[in-house]
């Protein structure tokens, strides 16, 4: 193996621990909406999320990604509302500042110090919002990271190997000098390791995926097993010092 350069995260569940459900989201999204001036019927709950289950059906299903304001957009339609492209994406903007998520208590911990060794660090995360960026820049911890890579941005979703192929490339880091820490076995370590980097499994898919009754081993084409198995996020700290001797 060669020399480790970069390390990088997923953000739901690894930096942040998830603390929301679809109805919260609902209500987000429906005080966003009235910040415009749109006020959906009562049935547009409903409405938004069969099309927020049709749609996270159809991104793991093709691994194509498209950002939130299209089945946003989809949902309002069905509810008889037309809505403007630039104003979809001032709303998406206004949902993504809602915090969904609490600081995992080791995450600062962990990004200083990999930066403090010289490690370049980056976060490869699947979402259709901006909440990973938003929030990590909330919380002061941008300024450790090299880069941020969203699936919204590249138009794939882990465990496609492109949006990996994003981070490393933007960063000049082969996947044999990196690792991916990662919730989910058949998104994160399998996407990861499939391209050659070292995959580390910690802590348990979002709810997302059970919400939306998404079934994970139809991901992958055959067995596989992270490299590294934590409990805490600090470990990665350890797994580091191990490949350094």
């Amino acid at each position: 193996m060669k020399k480790l350069k970069a390390v990088f995260f997923d953000f739901g569940g690894v930096l942040a621990l998830p603390k929301w459900s679809f109805k919260d989201f609902v209500r987000v999204t429906r005080e966003a909406l009235k910040d415009y001036g749109i006020n959906p019927p009562p049935e547009f709950d409903q409405i938004f999320l069969e099309v927020q289950r049709e749609d996270i059906n159809r991104a793991y299903r093709t691994l194509r990604e498209y950002p939130f304001e299209i089945p946003l957009g989809e949902a309002l339609k069905r509810a008889g509302i037309k809505c403007p492209r630039d104003i979809l994406t001032e709303i998406v903007k206004k949902i993504s500042e809602y915090e969904f998520h609490t600081l995992n208590e080791d995450a600062e911990l962990v990004l200083r110090r990999l930066k403090e060794m010289g490690y370049i660090v980056g976060v490869i995360s699947n979402t259709r919002l901006l909440i990973p960026r938003i929030f990590l820049q909330k919380k002061g911890l941008d300024k450790y990271l090299d880069v941020i890579v969203l699936s919204r941005e590249v138009g794939y979703i882990k465990p496609h190997p492109k949006i990996f192929e994003v981070a490393l490339n933007s960063t000049n880091v082969k996947p044999e000098e990196s690792m991916y820490i990662g919730d989910v076995l058949e998104i994160d370590v399998y996407g990861a390791k499939r391209l050659g980097m070292i995959g580390v499994l910690y802590g348990e898919p979002e709810p997302v995926y059970s919400m939306v009754g998404l079934n994970l081993r139809s991901l992958v084409d055959k067995p596989i097993e992270p490299d590294y198995i934590i409990k805490r996020l600090k470990e990665v700290l350890d797994i580091v010092a191990d490949l350094k001797d």
